[in-house]
C-alpha cells in the first residue's frame, strides 16, 4: 500500500520499517559474528584444549562426552544372583574384592545378612595382607584354636590336605567356635589349591529350619540355653569323625584324633541361646550344631540328646542345604550366626593326602548372642 511520505501516517509506517529492518540486523550480527566470538573467547579461558600422553589433542567437549560414555566396567557387570537349590546363598560377580568400594561394601552387606552366604569367583589377586584387610571391614579378626596360621600372618589360619584327612572338624556339622564365649560371625575362605577329587562346603540355613518348627516347639527352644563344649568334640574324634554322603554321619577311625583330644583336654564350656537373634536382620535362627553341641542348660546329656538328635536331623534336611563346590581363586564368605557347615572332599573315600590343598581363611569375631528370650551368651 502506498502511503504519502509528508503525512503522519507515512512518518510512522517508515519509522517501524527502519526499525525491524535494524533489528533483523542486529541478529543476524549476533549469530554469525558476536555468539562464536564469546565461544571461542570461553572456550580459550578454561583450556579448551588439552594434549594427551599421545601428544594429540582433544577438545574439552570430546573428552567430557567420552567420561559420559565411560562406565567401570567392573561395577557395570556387579551383580548378585542367589542359588537355586537351597535356602541360602548367593554368587555375587562384577567385583574385585582387593579393590572394593564403599557402595559395594554396603550392598554385600546387605546381600550377607539376607543370603548368609556368598560366593566370589576369579579373586586370584587377594594375597593374605589384603585378605585380612578385607576381613577387617566387617570387624575384629580372631584366629582358629584348632588350625595351622599362616607364617608372618597369623591372622590367617590354613586349611590343608592334613586338615581335611582327619575327617574331623570339617565334617561335622558345626559353626566356628561356637565352644567360645565369643565365638565367629563370619569367615572369609580363598581357595588357593583344591585336591584333585574336588571340595565341597555344605551350607544348613538355621533361619530357615527355625521357620519351619511348630509354634509350640518355637516357643520352648526360645526359653532355653544349649551347652558347647570341645569335650563334644573329642568324644566325637576318639570315635572318628568321616562323612558319609548324607547328613546322618558314620563312625570311622580318624587318623589324627590324639592330636585333637589333646586340643581340647580342659575345654571350657559356655551357654549360648538355643534361639538367636540376628544382630543385622533380626531374624531368629537356631544356634546348635554336632560338633560342639553338649546339651540343654539345666538337662542331663542323656534328656538332651533326643531333641537334640531331632534338631540335628531336621536343620540338616535337604531344603535347608546349599552345596558349594569349590574352584581355585574363589572366594566364600559366610555368616556363622545363620548358617553352619560342614567341609567334604570328593567323594569321601579318596586319600586327600596325596592330593594338595590350601586353603586360606580369616575369621572375624561376633558380640555376645543374643537370644530370643532376651539372655545372651554365658561363659
Amino acid at each position: 500500500m502506498y502511503v504519502p511520505r509528508n503525512t503522519s501516517a507515512g512518518l510512522r509506517a517508515n519509522f517501524y520499517l527502519a526499525a525491524t529492518w535494524a533489528w533483523l540486523g542486529f541478529r543476524l550480527v549476533e549469530l554469525k559474528v558476536l555468539r562464536p566470538l564469546v565461544r571461542n573467547h570461553a572456550l580459550a579461558s578454561s583450556g579448551s584444549r588439552s594434549v594427551s600422553s599421545t601428544g594429540s589433542t582433544t577438545s574439552t567437549q570430546t573428552r567430557q562426552r567420552a567420561n559420559r560414555a565411560t562406565v567401570d566396567p567392573t561395577q557395570a557387570r556387579f551383580q548378585i544372583r542367589k542359588f537355586s537349590d537351597g535356602s541360602c546363598g548367593a554368587e555375587v560377580s562384577g567385583v574385585n574384592l582387593s579393590d572394593m568400594t564403599r557402595a559395594q561394601h554396603r550392598t554385600i552387606t546387605r546381600a550377607l545378612e539376607e543370603n548368609s552366604v556368598l560366593v566370589f569367583q576369579g579373586q586370584t589377586t587377594l594375597g593374605p595382607r589384603r585378605q585380612i584387610g578385607l576381613s577387617q571391614r566387617w570387624g575384629d579378626i580372631v584366629s582358629s584354636r584348632f588350625l595351622p596360621q599362616l607364617p608372618d600372618f597369623p591372622e590367617v589360619t590354613m586349611v590343608t590336605e592334613e586338615e581335611l584327612d582327619t575327617q574331623l572338624v570339617f565334617n561335622r556339622w558345626h559353626h566356628q567356635h561356637s565352644c567360645n564365649s565369643i565365638p565367629v560371625h563370619y569367615t572369609f575362605m580363598l581357595a588357593r589349591e583344591l585336591p584333585e577329587p574336588g571340595l565341597q562346603t555344605w551350607f544348613a540355613d538355621m533361619c530357615a529350619a527355625f521357620d519351619a518348627l511348630s509354634d509350640g516347639l518355637k516357643q520352648v527352644l526360645s526359653s532355653l540355653n544349649v551347652v558347647h563344649s570341645t569335650a563334644r568334640m573329642a568324644q566325637l574324634s576318639s570315635r572318628g569323625a568321616h562323612q558319609s554322603d548324607g547328613p546322618a554321619m558314620a563312625d570311622q577311625p580318624c587318623p589324627d584324633a590324639e592330636v585333637v583330644i589333646q586340643e581340647a583336654v580342659g575345654g571350657v564350656e559356655v551357654a549360648h541361646p538355643v534361639v538367636i537373634v540376628h544382630p543385622g536382620s533380626g531374624r531368629r535362627a537356631l544356634y546348635i550344631n554336632e560338633l560342639f553341641t553338649v546339651r540343654f542348660e539345666g538337662w542331663s546329656a542323656e534328656e538332651s540328646q533326643p531333641l537334640l538328635a531331632f534338631l540335628f536331623q531336621h536343620s540338616t534336611q535337604a531344603r535347608f542345604v546349599t552345596k558349594v563346590h569349590w574352584r581355585e581363586g574363589m572366594l566364600v564368605m559366610w555368616d556363622h550366626l545363620r548358617a553352619m557347615h560342614l567341609t567334604r572332599c570328593g567323594g569321601g573315600s579318596e586319600d586327600v593326602r596325596a592330593a594338595p590343598c590350601l586353603m586360606h581363611c580369616t575369621h572375624v569375631a561376633a558380640g555376645p548372642l543374643a537370644g530370643a528370650h532376651g539372655a545372651s551368651s554365658s561363659a
